[in-house]
């Protein structure tokens, strides 16, 4: 099997392509497919899977011990798939139930979590799984040399089939655990930041929705420059806007590709005519090497579905929103309009003005809007919109 060193996603392709088979009386169902041919969530699949989160350690509660666990399998990076990622809890009588001993009872994030008769129930509109004895699960080393063996003295027997199976979760966990550190160690960064491939989280402002070839593009601006080349489909900057001619000075608008369905689909449930800030959480960055016309390497922008990203709006009233709002003051401020100015706004148009015809781009990015001053004890924060101003304390 071929890998790649710094592309989960085909890597899972290829685990896609070779699941094992089970025996014909010992079905396991992929993460991906649990609930999907039964509604009522009368079945009670079992389910085999990597743990990548505890996010709680095993603990007492009123009328049981509880755990919590965090399962994926190679399916749950599928295009296709409902979800990322299934949540499993157990509800046991105490802890000797559970099959290894231990103070996390093997249940930490590498090993693999063997369940039979899983009860699925439906929670915020979100399934999950549920356990309620001992017997429904094993735990076995994450090792890929780890003999197939559970964990603890009263493991259930392991069959060719689940044997199989074992053997394929850690061959991908494998390569999949480096993605997953990458992952946990993507940072927040600004476009200015931006120097070479990785992972960062943006916190941005949406200018505009584009569709191409298919995909969601998503245009943002977070009040700097970006100083690589940005690859990717034409954007078509406003009449008046700063964006420069000349790519060394940077670029402070770029698109983003949106290719996890997911985050599309928050993106386009936004509302057209507001100002949109959002947290882009786990942007992949990737580079090209230089062509004769750029000196240096191009980077593009995306939301890919193997690096887990998330669309979360921001707080409009809050400090991050202020800082990206004063960095981009400077170039929204263009030649012969000042902070009381009413000269032509951004898409070109004069105030009263029919608004040039647009697709999917927010009203918010037709808006021109001017602020204030930031003192020590209090920001002062002007928005104009045409020939009236609204000042908010």
């Amino acid at each position: 099997m071929e890998l790649w060193a710094d592309s989960a996603q085909s890597q899972t392709a290829h685990f896609l392509r070779d699941i094992p088979a089970s025996d014909p009386d010992n079905v396991y169902t992929l993460l991906r497919d649990v609930g999907l041919d039964d509604p009522p969530l009368q079945l009670r699949p079992s389910l085999m899977g990597v743990i990548t989160n505890v996010p709680q350690p095993p603990r007492h509660t009123q009328r049981s011990y509880m755990f919590m666990v965090v399962l994926k399998d190679p399916s749950c990076w599928d295009d296709a798939s409902p979800r990322k990622d299934f949540v499993v809890f157990g509800f046991v009588p105490s802890p000797a139930d559970l099959p290894a001993a231990g103070d996390d009872h093997g249940l930490r994030p590498g090993n693999v979590l063997r369940l039979r008769s899983v009860k699925v129930e439906r929670r915020a509109g979100k399934l999950d799984g549920r356990v309620f004895r001992g017997s429904q699960l094993d735990v076995f080393s994450g090792a890929e040399d780890g003999p197939p063996v559970p964990l603890g003295a009263a493991g259930r027997p392991v069959t060719e089939a689940e044997r199989r199976r074992l053997q394929w979760l850690r061959r991908w966990w494998l390569v999949e655990r480096p993605h997953q550190e990458r992952i946990a160690a993507a940072t927040d960064a600004r476009l200015s930041d931006v120097s070479g491939p990785g992972l960062c989280h943006l916190k941005v402002r949406l200018l505009a929705l584009d569709e191409s070839d298919g995909r969601l593009i998503a245009r943002v601006t977070d009040g700097t420059r970006c100083p690589l080349p940005v690859g990717g489909p034409a954007d078509p900057t406003p009449p008046g806007s700063s964006e420069p001619t000349d790519p060394a000075a940077g670029y402070s608008r770029v698109p983003v590709y949106v290719a996890d369905r997911s985050c599309a689909e928050a993106l386009r449930r936004g509302p057209a005519d507001a100002v949109r800030f959002l947290y882009l959480v786990r942007v992949r960055v990737d580079c090209s090497p230089p062509t004769e016309d750029t000196a240096a390497p191009a980077a593009t922008f995306a939301m890919e579905r193997a690096d887990d990203p998330l669309v979360l709006p921001l707080d409009v009233s809050s400090d991050d929103v202020m800082d990206i709002r004063l960095r981009m003051e400077p170039a929204t401020a263009g030649p012969g309009r000042g902070r009381a100015g009413t000269g032509p706004g951004w898409n070109g148009t004069t105030p009263g003005a029919a608004p040039a015809p647009t697709s999917m781009v927010s009203a918010a990015a037709q808006t021109d809007m001017s602020f204030g001053e930031v003192s020590q004890q209090s920001r002062l924060c002007r928005i104009q919109t045409g020939l009236q101003s609204v000042f908010i304390q």
